[in-house]
């Protein structure tokens, strides 16, 4: 049965060894979804970089922004693996959320986002230089460089203190304020053909000294010898000639490899062949002369032209290995206008919540302990053959997942779902062929083995559409949908590998062992003989009524109320509390507002048994709250003022008492009477711990007329400590009309002085010490499925429609298989759609439409494709059986029987999948969170695409096969439409 089986059983030992090691050493990466992460806010002065010349006066804001989210959004996920969300957070904010806590891939991605990525190659000036470009342009008449007055200018400049305190802190920024100065006021003599740039400084090494070193001429090298790194060096650079830019390399060429010369690392690259013809003309044009390789404005090297070169090079200077490997990335990703300043950095909960996904890992545990047991009971010792294969599959699939360092998300777990439910449904199949062929009179050795080999055409066709749907969502998606197609795609080829191979091998094992003597299995139809096909008019138009129905279902709802926040955007904000809480909690009092039922709440920074004291949370808001929020936040901008959203509000009033203090409380007038003055004490609270004596030292140097300064213990009662977050003040003010009066002149002069004093002190890490505040931040966010992302999505799931027509059509041979399983996938998931959106919206349940949603109809056409595959694979076997054997049964009747035939298989297939999802969704249903909604869009999409693989898909099969025989030649119409009695057809 199984040739060389020994070296096959050590093959499958070894594959499970490296799946099970691959775990043991990287384990498993977590997504947003299930564990939580990083969260970067960074802001972007679109206006300041306009004043400061970095941006065209008329570049668009909002184009500008949607660029960086594009680019940035390449850089942290170029494979689409890790599950990073990248939104717009109000007009000028960068919300950034990393999955995992680890802190050093968190720093790299962070160096990686605050690359500008601007790379630049100019030729340096040379004094005989023709003044006629090698595209052929000539410099106006009289224009000429004259590199010994350039220098003269710059060292003049260079002369002033205050410049060469530039010089200090960034000599980049330093060179261009000179660049930018007009001839007039001592700037370079004409900027538009000759500019400055500073070289490459090591950051690490001593950086005060600020004498500079010119390099150009006789010394074009980057850092000749003897010449010290530290001290900041300055080239000239042509800038008449046709610049190359880091968009003219052929990001697919980019490779890192050592410098020949100097074997520190580098990065191989190739100009794109469009201008790889102009780049040998510049190599012959300043042979033995230098050309200068600019990264984000300074001069990495500047290597000579020595020979004729064909559009490649090796760019280095000073790169570490890791170094070199982020450049290569935020090449190929582009590079951005304007570099994002961070603002916080955050650890941020699970989005799904703890209590979520305690019951999402118990029912799924339940769910798959159930399918195990059915399997034992049903099909007794080959159901245990059937385990062995499973299991082995899962630990193939989580291996490759962690190799590979992917990141798992709820998106993801359906692409798992999927593939476990394709391998149970692949055992099935083989199984039921095995019982076909014994049923036949074959002894148990020849049964197996034309059982696993009948039912193999039907495993690979259905696994091979499914994993073609896979490629193509890989390759054209983004974001989310990629991640879902790699585990799927990982999941059918070992789904595939487990059931054909393992199976077989396991079967041999047994076989030959003789501890497998006859198959006892349960049997679901002995022989049906249901003439399922004569219901179809009557399937046809409820299905016609079903799909109008939900479409109109969908079309009629409200977006807000059928997408979720990753669609539609909203609001996001911070809550800081006096006191820890549990997440339930928070999110249990923030639903006794009805605005509130659907926030997404996570903790936002350290959790101490269970509890944490700060938390984000994110609201939808519709497009009339998202403009009043935009038009009040400008308004209260322009007035110097805070602008503070209603649901803030809201928030203030459900956690009354709960919330930590405004930046001053407690204020009150002292007992102390004077008609001139008046004493009045409040409370200063701070983030962090302060050192009192430092902070009166402030405050007395604030306000002379403070008379005491003492530290709150933690029962709020003023003690002479040491450290102290809360602060207890007394100042003499003007005399005051009443309470509200002293309010009003203590909150209209204190806060700012208190907010400008923390700023001159830093915490033991030396962050900046931030004023308490119950709502440290509120912005609006954009959606994440936006633009590239959605458009790309949706074209991909429309190019596998397409990919899954022609590969049934090479298959079967005819198109109209091909487009009768397209119309019922779409039958499927319009249906879904619209059931999950009415009743969404009708408050029965939480399924909002969101990338883990996208993902559960992602899975209902994998399922319905399979189950659908499975029949028409049937179909097309009978046939070919009849056209060799002869016979006189009309099409209709062996698209009956087939049905018949793989009825047993289609139910229990069914059966499988639906106690899975059926036991995830009773586990979380009323809890709010997506795996509700996953969950019943499942249990809907199993019941309907089982329905449609046989009154949707196989009517529109005899639907076209009828009308082709319509339109054939009178003989072959008779032939085609020839009816005979029905035959009695054995289950499979």
């Amino acid at each position: 049965m199984v040739e060389t089986p020994w070296r096959r059983f050590l093959f499958v030992i070894l594959l499970g060894g490296l799946g099970a090691l691959a775990l043991w050493l990287n384990g498993i990466n977590l997504g947003l979804d299930l564990r939580g992460g990083t969260r970067l806010l960074y802001r972007v002065d679109i206006e300041a970089e306009k004043k400061a010349g970095n941006l065209p006066k008329d570049a668009d804001a909002k184009e500008l922004m949607i660029e960086m989210l594009t680019i940035i959004s390449r850089r942290i996920d170029p494979q689409g693996l890790k599950d990073a969300a990248v939104t717009q957070a109000g007009r000028e904010g960068i919300l950034i959320e990393l999955p995992g806590g680890d802190e050093r891939t968190a720093n790299a991605i962070q160096a990686r986002i605050e690359d500008l990525g601007a790379l630049e190659m100019h030729p340096v000036v040379y004094s005989d230089y023709s003044g006629k470009a090698v595209d052929g342009r000539r410099m106006p008449d009289g224009k000429s460089f004259d590199p010994d007055k350039e220098k003269e200018r710059l060292s003049k400049w260079l002369e002033k203190e205050e410049n060469r305190q530039r010089l200090i802190s960034d000599p980049v920024k330093a060179i261009k304020v000179f660049n930018q100065l007009s001839p007039a006021n001592g700037g370079p003599l004409d900027v538009k053909y000759a500019r400055w740039f500073a070289m490459h400084r090591d950051k690490g090494k001593d950086a005060t000294k600020t004498d500079p070193k010119w390099v150009y001429e006789n010394h074009p090298e980057a850092y000749p010898d003897g010449q010290d790194q530290s001290k900041p060096s300055f080239m000239l650079l042509n800038m008449f000639e046709v610049e190359f830019k880091g968009e003219d390399l052929d990001a697919k060429a980019l490779f890192e490899t050592p410098d020949p010369n100097t074997g520190e690392p580098g990065i191989d690259y190739s100009i794109l062949p469009a201008k790889a013809g102009y780049y040998r003309d510049v190599s012959v044009a300043f042979l033995k002369k230098a050309h200068a390789i600019v990264l984000n404005g300074s001069v990495r090297l500047a290597p000579r032209f020595k020979s004729a070169i064909d559009g490649r090079g090796i760019i280095s200077g000073g790169f570490t290995s890791p170094e070199v490997s982020n450049l290569i990335v935020v090449l190929k990703t582009g590079s951005l206008k304007i570099i994002p300043e961070l603002e916080s950095k955050t650890t941020v909960g699970a989005t799904l919540g703890a209590e979520a996904i305690e019951k999402g890992r118990l029912s799924i545990s339940i769910g798959g302990t159930l399918i195990l047991v059915f399997m034992v009971l049903y099909y007794r010792i080959t159901g245990l053959v059937a385990i062995g294969a499973l299991l082995l599959n899962l630990a193939l699939i989580f291996g490759a997942i962690s190799f590979m360092r992917a990141t798992l998300t709820l998106p993801g777990l359906a692409g798992i779902v999927l593939t476990i439910g394709m391998a149970v449904d692949a055992n099935i199949l083989i199984f039921e062929r095995i019982r076909e062929e014994l049923d036949k009179g074959k002894d148990l050795l020849r049964g197996v083995e034309a059982g696993f080999e009948k039912a193999m055409s039907t495993i690979i066709d259905a696994n091979a559409t499914t994993f073609l749907t896979g490629l193509i969502l890989y390759n054209v998606g983004v974001g989310p949908i990629r991640g879902f197609a790699v585990t799927l795609m990982l999941g059918i080829a070992s789904s595939v590998f487990c059931a054909i191979f393992v199976g077989k091998l396991l079967f041999h094992a047994l076989l030959v062992g003789e501890k497998l003597k006859e198959l006892k299995m349960a049997r679901l139809f002995a022989t049906p003989t249901f003439r399922l096909l004569s219901f179809r008019k009557v399937t046809m138009v409820l299905s016609l009524m079903l799909v109008a129905g939900g479409l109109a279902g969908f079309f009629s709802t409200d977006n807000q109320d059928k997408y979720g926040l990753d669609f539609t955007g909203g609001a996001a904000f911070r809550i800081a509390l006096n006191q820890p809480m549990t997440p339930t909690e928070v999110r249990r009092t923030l639903q006794q507002d009805a605005q509130f039922q659907e926030a997404q709440v996570t903790t936002a920074g350290a959790i101490t048994n269970g509890k944490a004291s700060s938390y984000l949370v994110k609201l939808k808001l519709n497009a009339a709250k998202r403009d009043e929020y935009t038009k009040k936040q400008k308004e209260a901008k322009d007035k110097q003022q805070t602008y503070v959203p209603p649901f803030i509000d809201g928030v203030r009033s459900l956690m009354k008492g709960k919330l930590a203090y405004e930046p001053v409380s407690h204020i009150k007038s002292a007992p102390f009477e004077a008609k001139n003055f008046s004493i009045v004490e409040g409370r200063l609270h701070s983030s962090t711990k302060l050192k009192v004596a430092e902070v009166k030292a402030m405050l007395e140097q604030a306000w002379p007329t403070v008379t005491e300064v003492k530290g709150l213990d933690a029962s709020g009662k003023t003690s002479d400590i040491a450290e102290a977050t809360d602060i207890h003040i007394v100042l003499r003010m003007d005399a005051y009309k009443d309470d509200a009066d002293v309010k009003r002149k203590f909150e209209a002069r204190v806060p700012l002085a208190w907010q400008e004093a923390l700023a001159k002190m830093k915490d033991a890490s030396g962050k900046a010490i931030l004023l308490s505040s119950p709502f440290p931040e509120s912005s609006l966010i954009g959606s994440r499925a936006v633009g590239d992302l959605r458009d790309r999505a949706i074209g991909a799931m429309l190019l596998s429609l397409l990919i899954i027509v022609l590969y049934i059509r090479i298959r079967f041979h005819e198109y109209k298989y091909g487009v009768a399983a397209v119309v019922a996938l779409l039958h499927d998931v319009i249906i879904t759609l619209g059931v999950i959106t009415m009743l969404n919206a009708a408050g029965i349940i939480h399924a909002e439409i969101d990338l883990a949603m996208i993902a559960a109809f992602l899975t209902i056409i994998g399922y319905s494709l399979n189950d659908t595959i499975v029949v028409f694979d049937r179909i097309r076997e009978n046939v070919e059986l009849q056209n060799k054997l002869g016979g006189n049964k009309s099409f209709e009747e062996l698209v009956d029987g087939s049905v018949n035939q793989t009825l047993s298989r289609t139910v229990l297939t069914s059966i499988t999948t639906f106690v899975v999802v059926a036991t995830l969704f009773a586990f979380n249903y009323g809890a709010g969170s997506a795996l509700e909604g996953f969950a019943f869009s499942m249990m809907i999409g199993v019941i309907i695409g089982t329905y449609s693989s046989i009154w949707v898909a196989n009517p529109v099969v005899l639907w076209l096969t009828n009308r082709e025989a319509q339109h054939s030649p009178p003989q072959e119409r008779t032939k085609a439409t020839k009816s005979a009695k029905a035959q009695p057809v054995q289950a499979v």
